[in-house]
Protein backbone atom coordinates (compact mmCIF):
# COMPACT_ATOMS: atom_id res chain seq x y z
CA UNK A 1 0.00 0.00 0.00
CA UNK A 2 1.40 3.36 -1.22
CA UNK A 3 1.57 5.80 1.56
CA UNK A 4 1.10 9.52 1.20
CA UNK A 5 4.68 10.10 1.21
CA UNK A 6 5.48 7.55 -1.07
CA UNK A 7 2.94 9.22 -3.31
CA UNK A 8 4.70 12.64 -2.87
CA UNK A 9 7.63 11.20 -3.97
CA UNK A 10 6.39 9.31 -7.09
CA UNK A 11 4.69 12.78 -8.45
CA UNK A 12 7.95 14.62 -8.22
CA UNK A 13 9.87 12.05 -9.55
CA UNK A 14 7.19 11.64 -12.56
CA UNK A 15 7.30 15.51 -13.15
CA UNK A 16 11.19 15.61 -13.19
CA UNK A 17 11.28 12.32 -15.72
CA UNK A 18 8.67 13.72 -18.11
CA UNK A 19 10.62 17.66 -18.12
CA UNK A 20 7.76 19.63 -16.48
CA UNK A 21 8.85 23.44 -17.76
CA UNK A 22 6.60 24.74 -15.34
CA UNK A 23 7.00 24.45 -11.49
CA UNK A 24 4.85 25.90 -8.84
CA UNK A 25 6.43 27.44 -5.78
CA UNK A 26 6.61 25.46 -2.84
CA UNK A 27 3.66 24.30 -0.53
CA UNK A 28 1.90 27.96 -0.96
CA UNK A 29 -0.41 28.44 1.91
CA UNK A 30 -2.74 31.35 2.70
CA UNK A 31 -3.17 32.86 6.17
CA UNK A 32 -5.55 35.95 7.09
CA UNK A 33 -4.02 38.88 7.98
CA UNK A 34 -6.90 40.89 9.09
CA UNK A 35 -10.77 40.44 9.07
CA UNK A 36 -12.65 44.19 7.89
CA UNK A 37 -15.90 45.37 8.84
CA UNK A 38 -17.14 46.00 4.82
CA UNK A 39 -16.93 44.32 1.72
CA UNK A 40 -15.75 47.22 -0.28
CA UNK A 41 -12.18 47.09 0.33
CA UNK A 42 -9.92 47.17 -2.67
CA UNK A 43 -6.45 49.02 -3.38
CA UNK A 44 -3.46 47.69 -1.12
CA UNK A 45 0.12 49.16 -0.51
CA UNK A 46 2.96 48.05 1.25
CA UNK A 47 5.15 50.37 3.48
CA UNK A 48 8.17 48.39 4.00
CA UNK A 49 10.09 50.60 6.32
CA UNK A 50 7.52 51.00 8.60
CA UNK A 51 5.86 47.22 7.96
CA UNK A 52 2.57 48.88 7.77
CA UNK A 53 -0.19 48.27 5.00
CA UNK A 54 -2.65 50.44 3.46
CA UNK A 55 -6.09 49.58 2.06
CA UNK A 56 -8.56 51.75 0.70
CA UNK A 57 -12.73 51.56 0.87
CA UNK A 58 -15.13 52.84 -1.83
CA UNK A 59 -17.86 52.72 -0.18
CA UNK A 60 -16.97 54.14 2.96
CA UNK A 61 -14.52 56.69 1.25
CA UNK A 62 -11.63 56.50 3.27
CA UNK A 63 -8.06 55.02 3.42
CA UNK A 64 -6.94 53.08 6.40
CA UNK A 65 -3.73 51.36 7.66
CA UNK A 66 -2.96 48.08 9.59
CA UNK A 67 0.55 47.89 11.13
CA UNK A 68 1.39 44.36 10.54
CA UNK A 69 3.80 44.35 13.89
CA UNK A 70 1.28 45.07 16.38
CA UNK A 71 -1.65 44.35 14.93
CA UNK A 72 -3.41 47.52 15.31
CA UNK A 73 -5.72 48.97 12.65
CA UNK A 74 -7.11 52.89 12.14
CA UNK A 75 -8.29 55.01 9.38
CA UNK A 76 -5.88 57.64 8.44
CA UNK A 77 -7.68 59.40 5.53
CA UNK A 78 -11.64 59.94 5.46
CA UNK A 79 -13.79 62.67 2.78
CA UNK A 80 -12.46 60.57 -0.10
CA UNK A 81 -14.65 59.64 -3.16
CA UNK A 82 -13.86 56.12 -4.03
CA UNK A 83 -10.77 55.86 -3.65
CA UNK A 84 -9.55 52.20 -5.39
CA UNK A 85 -5.81 51.83 -6.56
CA UNK A 86 -2.59 52.46 -4.70
CA UNK A 87 1.27 52.54 -4.77
CA UNK A 88 3.62 53.47 -2.36
CA UNK A 89 6.87 55.07 -2.58
CA UNK A 90 8.64 57.48 -0.93
CA UNK A 91 7.66 58.08 2.44
CA UNK A 92 4.07 58.65 0.18
CA UNK A 93 0.97 56.47 -0.76
CA UNK A 94 -0.63 57.50 -3.98
CA UNK A 95 -4.15 56.40 -4.75
CA UNK A 96 -7.08 56.73 -7.59
CA UNK A 97 -9.76 58.86 -6.20
CA UNK A 98 -11.74 57.90 -9.11
CA UNK A 99 -15.01 59.46 -8.28
CA UNK A 100 -13.64 62.60 -8.65
CA UNK A 101 -11.35 61.86 -11.43
CA UNK A 102 -8.25 62.58 -9.18
CA UNK A 103 -4.49 61.16 -8.36
CA UNK A 104 -3.91 61.91 -4.70
CA UNK A 105 -1.05 61.37 -2.54
CA UNK A 106 -1.10 60.90 1.22
CA UNK A 107 2.16 61.61 3.36
CA UNK A 108 2.27 58.76 5.79
CA UNK A 109 4.54 60.54 8.02
CA UNK A 110 1.60 63.00 8.53
CA UNK A 111 -1.57 61.61 6.84
CA UNK A 112 -2.21 64.65 5.16
CA UNK A 113 -3.87 63.98 1.73
CA UNK A 114 -3.34 65.91 -1.47
CA UNK A 115 -4.29 66.50 -5.31
CA UNK A 116 -1.91 65.75 -7.68
CA UNK A 117 -4.48 66.93 -10.37
CA UNK A 118 -4.58 65.40 -13.83
CA UNK A 119 -6.80 65.14 -16.37
CA UNK A 120 -8.58 61.63 -16.21
CA UNK A 121 -11.40 60.56 -18.88
CA UNK A 122 -14.56 59.16 -16.52
CA UNK A 123 -15.68 55.74 -17.38
CA UNK A 124 -18.27 53.66 -16.10
CA UNK A 125 -16.38 52.41 -13.46
CA UNK A 126 -14.68 56.11 -12.42
CA UNK A 127 -10.87 57.42 -13.42
CA UNK A 128 -8.08 56.82 -12.84
CA UNK A 129 -7.40 52.96 -12.54
CA UNK A 130 -4.22 51.24 -12.05
CA UNK A 131 -1.12 52.69 -10.56
CA UNK A 132 2.32 51.99 -10.28
CA UNK A 133 6.06 53.84 -9.00
CA UNK A 134 8.93 53.52 -10.31
CA UNK A 135 12.36 53.63 -9.03
CA UNK A 136 12.98 56.82 -10.22
CA UNK A 137 9.86 58.21 -7.85
CA UNK A 138 7.78 58.75 -11.34
CA UNK A 139 4.02 57.49 -11.40
CA UNK A 140 2.46 55.93 -14.28
CA UNK A 141 -1.37 55.91 -13.89
CA UNK A 142 -3.97 54.12 -16.47
CA UNK A 143 -6.20 56.49 -18.22
CA UNK A 144 -8.76 53.37 -19.71
CA UNK A 145 -11.35 56.00 -21.31
CA UNK A 146 -9.16 56.61 -23.75
CA UNK A 147 -6.34 53.97 -23.81
CA UNK A 148 -4.33 55.95 -22.22
CA UNK A 149 -1.56 55.58 -19.61
CA UNK A 150 0.03 58.95 -18.16
CA UNK A 151 3.32 59.64 -16.02
CA UNK A 152 3.54 61.92 -12.85
CA UNK A 153 6.73 63.48 -13.28
CA UNK A 154 8.48 66.44 -11.53
CA UNK A 155 5.14 67.23 -10.54
CA UNK A 156 3.30 67.48 -14.01
CA UNK A 157 1.55 64.72 -16.05
CA UNK A 158 2.19 63.73 -19.41
CA UNK A 159 0.83 61.25 -21.90
CA UNK A 160 3.30 58.15 -21.50
CA UNK A 161 1.54 55.90 -23.61
CA UNK A 162 -1.23 56.04 -26.39
CA UNK A 163 -3.45 55.99 -27.60
CA UNK A 164 -3.39 52.08 -27.64
CA UNK A 165 -5.42 49.22 -28.77
CA UNK A 166 -6.48 48.39 -25.53
CA UNK A 167 -7.69 49.72 -22.15
CA UNK A 168 -5.71 49.62 -19.63
CA UNK A 169 -6.82 49.05 -16.06
CA UNK A 170 -4.25 47.42 -13.97
CA UNK A 171 -0.39 48.18 -14.04
CA UNK A 172 3.11 46.60 -12.58
CA UNK A 173 6.38 47.02 -12.81
CA UNK A 174 9.51 44.88 -13.86
CA UNK A 175 12.00 46.46 -12.20
CA UNK A 176 14.44 44.26 -13.46
CA UNK A 177 14.20 44.89 -17.36
CA UNK A 178 11.65 48.17 -17.08
CA UNK A 179 9.07 46.73 -18.68
CA UNK A 180 5.60 47.79 -17.85
CA UNK A 181 2.86 45.27 -17.68
CA UNK A 182 -0.81 46.21 -18.34
CA UNK A 183 -4.09 44.43 -18.46
CA UNK A 184 -7.78 45.47 -19.35
CA UNK A 185 -10.66 44.95 -16.73
CA UNK A 186 -12.00 41.53 -16.61
CA UNK A 187 -9.25 40.93 -19.30
CA UNK A 188 -7.19 37.63 -20.77
CA UNK A 189 -4.27 38.93 -21.82
CA UNK A 190 -1.09 40.64 -20.04
CA UNK A 191 0.56 42.79 -21.93
CA UNK A 192 4.22 44.67 -21.87
CA UNK A 193 5.63 47.98 -22.96
CA UNK A 194 10.05 48.77 -21.92
CA UNK A 195 9.58 51.84 -20.24
CA UNK A 196 13.06 52.75 -21.25
CA UNK A 197 12.23 52.34 -25.25
CA UNK A 198 8.69 54.34 -24.67
CA UNK A 199 10.64 57.15 -22.97
CA UNK A 200 12.62 56.98 -26.54
CA UNK A 201 9.45 56.89 -28.54
CA UNK A 202 9.67 53.30 -29.04
CA UNK A 203 5.88 52.25 -27.07
CA UNK A 204 5.78 48.76 -28.90
CA UNK A 205 3.30 46.59 -27.02
CA UNK A 206 3.74 42.67 -26.74
CA UNK A 207 1.75 39.63 -25.48
CA UNK A 208 3.19 38.65 -22.45
CA UNK A 209 0.96 35.94 -21.37
CA UNK A 210 -2.86 34.85 -22.48
CA UNK A 211 -5.18 34.33 -25.79
CA UNK A 212 -6.89 36.11 -27.88
CA UNK A 213 -10.00 34.69 -27.62
CA UNK A 214 -9.99 31.78 -25.12
CA UNK A 215 -11.44 32.86 -21.31
CA UNK A 216 -10.44 30.41 -19.37
CA UNK A 217 -8.51 29.42 -16.23
CA UNK A 218 -5.79 27.48 -17.60
CA UNK A 219 -1.66 27.08 -16.74
CA UNK A 220 0.68 26.53 -19.31
CA UNK A 221 2.97 28.74 -21.26
CA UNK A 222 2.59 32.53 -22.03
CA UNK A 223 4.64 32.83 -25.28
CA UNK A 224 5.04 29.77 -27.78
CA UNK A 225 8.78 29.33 -27.59
CA UNK A 226 9.11 28.79 -31.63
CA UNK A 227 6.72 31.33 -33.03
CA UNK A 228 6.25 33.82 -30.49
CA UNK A 229 3.27 33.50 -30.10
CA UNK A 230 0.53 32.87 -28.04
CA UNK A 231 1.21 30.14 -25.65
CA UNK A 232 -0.98 27.31 -24.03
CA UNK A 233 -2.16 29.47 -20.73
CA UNK A 234 -5.04 31.92 -20.47
CA UNK A 235 -6.70 34.07 -17.94
CA UNK A 236 -10.01 35.19 -17.71
CA UNK A 237 -11.13 38.20 -15.69
CA UNK A 238 -7.83 40.40 -14.31
CA UNK A 239 -7.95 42.48 -11.59
CA UNK A 240 -4.72 43.15 -10.16
CA UNK A 241 -0.93 42.64 -10.42
CA UNK A 242 1.87 42.93 -8.77
CA UNK A 243 5.80 41.96 -9.79
CA UNK A 244 8.53 40.78 -7.30
CA UNK A 245 11.77 42.04 -8.47
CA UNK A 246 13.89 38.72 -6.62
CA UNK A 247 12.11 35.71 -7.72
CA UNK A 248 11.43 37.54 -11.01
CA UNK A 249 7.94 36.67 -10.74
CA UNK A 250 4.66 38.69 -12.02
CA UNK A 251 1.69 37.42 -9.85
CA UNK A 252 -2.21 38.30 -11.17
CA UNK A 253 -5.26 38.49 -9.98
CA UNK A 254 -8.20 37.13 -11.42
CA UNK A 255 -12.20 36.77 -10.82
CA UNK A 256 -14.23 34.32 -13.01
CA UNK A 257 -16.99 32.18 -13.00
CA UNK A 258 -20.91 32.81 -14.07
CA UNK A 259 -21.40 35.22 -11.51
CA UNK A 260 -18.67 38.37 -10.36
CA UNK A 261 -16.54 37.28 -7.46
CA UNK A 262 -18.05 34.22 -7.77
CA UNK A 263 -14.09 32.12 -8.35
CA UNK A 264 -10.72 34.17 -7.94
CA UNK A 265 -7.53 32.99 -8.37
CA UNK A 266 -3.47 34.20 -8.27
CA UNK A 267 -1.56 32.94 -11.02
CA UNK A 268 1.95 33.30 -11.04
CA UNK A 269 4.21 34.35 -14.72
CA UNK A 270 7.82 33.31 -14.45
CA UNK A 271 9.13 36.68 -16.11
CA UNK A 272 12.50 35.16 -16.33
CA UNK A 273 12.29 32.61 -18.48
CA UNK A 274 11.25 33.60 -22.45
CA UNK A 275 7.99 31.34 -22.34
CA UNK A 276 6.38 33.19 -19.22
CA UNK A 277 4.99 30.30 -17.73
CA UNK A 278 1.71 30.65 -15.73
CA UNK A 279 0.88 28.85 -13.04
CA UNK A 280 -2.09 28.80 -10.42
CA UNK A 281 -0.61 29.62 -6.92
CA UNK A 282 -3.86 30.42 -4.94
CA UNK A 283 -7.33 29.72 -5.67
CA UNK A 284 -9.27 26.58 -6.99
CA UNK A 285 -7.68 24.65 -4.07
CA UNK A 286 -4.00 25.00 -5.22
CA UNK A 287 -3.37 26.82 -1.55
CA UNK A 288 -3.33 25.74 1.81
CA UNK A 289 -5.76 27.75 3.75
CA UNK A 290 -4.19 27.78 6.60
CA UNK A 291 -6.08 29.76 9.41
CA UNK A 292 -9.34 30.12 7.69
CA UNK A 293 -10.03 26.90 5.57
CA UNK A 294 -13.89 28.06 5.46
CA UNK A 295 -13.65 30.94 3.32
CA UNK A 296 -11.68 30.07 -0.35
CA UNK A 297 -10.31 33.76 -2.19
CA UNK A 298 -13.57 35.77 -3.58
CA UNK A 299 -12.81 38.95 -5.24
CA UNK A 300 -9.36 39.46 -5.53
CA UNK A 301 -8.54 43.45 -5.41
CA UNK A 302 -5.82 44.84 -4.89
CA UNK A 303 -1.94 42.51 -4.57
CA UNK A 304 0.82 43.90 -2.91
CA UNK A 305 4.68 41.94 -2.45
CA UNK A 306 5.67 42.18 1.11
CA UNK A 307 8.73 40.06 0.20
CA UNK A 308 10.19 37.36 -2.64
CA UNK A 309 8.11 34.52 -0.02
CA UNK A 310 4.75 36.49 0.66
CA UNK A 311 1.98 38.45 -1.16
CA UNK A 312 -0.70 40.11 0.27
CA UNK A 313 -3.76 40.44 -1.09
CA UNK A 314 -7.41 42.21 -0.67
CA UNK A 315 -9.91 39.45 -0.56
CA UNK A 316 -12.97 41.93 -0.59
CA UNK A 317 -16.12 39.39 -0.71
CA UNK A 318 -14.95 37.39 2.32
CA UNK A 319 -13.74 40.86 4.20
CA UNK A 320 -10.40 40.19 4.34
CA UNK A 321 -6.41 41.04 3.54
CA UNK A 322 -4.53 37.85 3.40
CA UNK A 323 -1.29 36.80 2.90
CA UNK A 324 0.22 33.75 -0.12
CA UNK A 325 3.48 32.26 1.48
CA UNK A 326 5.59 30.94 -1.32
CA UNK A 327 7.87 28.49 0.65
CA UNK A 328 11.43 27.84 -1.33
CA UNK A 329 11.91 24.06 -3.08
CA UNK A 330 13.04 22.15 -0.75
CA UNK A 331 14.45 19.10 -1.59
CA UNK A 332 12.77 15.48 -0.94
CA UNK A 333 13.53 13.13 1.39
CA UNK A 334 15.01 10.00 0.19
CA UNK A 335 12.12 7.62 -0.45
CA UNK A 336 12.05 4.51 2.15
CA UNK A 337 10.79 2.09 -0.32
CA UNK A 338 12.15 0.61 -3.82
CA UNK A 339 12.98 3.45 -6.52
CA UNK A 340 11.80 3.27 -9.73
CA UNK A 341 13.75 1.18 -11.93
CA UNK A 342 14.58 4.75 -13.93
CA UNK A 343 16.51 5.57 -10.82
CA UNK A 344 20.13 4.26 -10.16
CA UNK A 345 19.99 1.49 -7.26
CA UNK A 346 21.15 2.25 -3.78
CA UNK A 347 24.21 0.21 -2.08
CA UNK A 348 23.37 -2.75 -0.43
CA UNK A 349 26.02 -2.62 1.46
CA UNK A 350 28.50 0.18 3.49
CA UNK A 351 31.33 0.34 0.42
CA UNK A 352 29.97 1.86 -3.11
CA UNK A 353 29.38 -0.68 -6.03
CA UNK A 354 32.30 -1.52 -8.28
CA UNK A 355 31.79 -0.17 -11.59
CA UNK A 356 33.77 -3.37 -13.23
CA UNK A 357 32.97 -6.89 -13.03
CA UNK A 358 33.59 -8.57 -9.66
CA UNK A 359 37.02 -10.56 -9.22
CA UNK A 360 37.49 -14.56 -9.89
CA UNK A 361 37.61 -15.41 -5.58
CA UNK A 362 41.10 -14.75 -3.83
CA UNK A 363 43.76 -17.49 -3.74
CA UNK A 364 46.71 -17.27 -1.69
CA UNK A 365 48.44 -20.00 -4.16
CA UNK A 366 47.75 -18.86 -7.63
CA UNK A 367 48.67 -16.00 -9.52
CA UNK A 368 45.95 -13.75 -11.24
CA UNK A 369 44.59 -15.59 -15.06
CA UNK A 370 47.09 -13.97 -17.10
CA UNK A 371 44.47 -13.86 -20.12
CA UNK A 372 40.85 -12.30 -19.77
CA UNK A 373 38.02 -14.88 -18.40
CA UNK A 374 35.89 -16.03 -22.01
CA UNK A 375 32.32 -14.74 -22.44
CA UNK A 376 29.74 -16.50 -19.95
CA UNK A 377 27.68 -19.48 -21.83
CA UNK A 378 25.17 -21.58 -20.24
CA UNK A 379 25.90 -23.18 -18.46
CA UNK A 380 29.23 -21.59 -18.78
CA UNK A 381 32.19 -24.10 -18.78
CA UNK A 382 35.43 -25.05 -16.40
CA UNK A 383 38.03 -21.85 -16.76
CA UNK A 384 40.86 -23.73 -18.16
CA UNK A 385 43.79 -23.49 -15.63
CA UNK A 386 47.49 -22.57 -16.48
CA UNK A 387 49.72 -25.58 -16.26
CA UNK A 388 50.69 -26.86 -13.73
CA UNK A 389 46.84 -28.19 -13.23
CA UNK A 390 46.00 -27.65 -9.28
CA UNK A 391 43.00 -30.04 -7.69
CA UNK A 392 40.37 -28.56 -6.16
CA UNK A 393 39.48 -25.12 -7.52
CA UNK A 394 36.41 -23.33 -7.04
CA UNK A 395 35.38 -21.89 -10.19
CA UNK A 396 35.26 -17.91 -11.28
CA UNK A 397 32.47 -15.93 -10.98
CA UNK A 398 31.19 -14.77 -14.62
CA UNK A 399 31.10 -11.19 -15.12
CA UNK A 400 27.91 -9.27 -14.60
Amino acid sequence: MTTPEQGLWLVSFLLLAIGANTQAPAYPRITTIFQGSTADMWGLAYDPGQNVLYYSRTAYNDLREYNLDSGSENQVAGALSQPKSMAFSGGKVYFSDTGSSDLKQMDVSNYLVSSLGGSFTVDASGAPKGIVALPDGSILVSDRAVNNIQMFQNGAFTRFAGPLAYKPFSLAYNANNADLYFAERDGNRVFAINVNLCMSGDCSVNVVAGQSVAKLVTDGTGRDINTGGEGTATFEGIMSMAHDPISDTLYVGEDYGPNTDSLSVIRAISTSVPTYDVITVAGKSTAFLANDPNFPPKGIRGLCILDANNVAFVDSSNVRIRKLTLSSHQPLPPPSFPPSPLSPLPSLSPSPPSPSPLPPPPSPSLPPSPSPLPPPLNPPPPRPLPPPPLPSLPPSLPPF
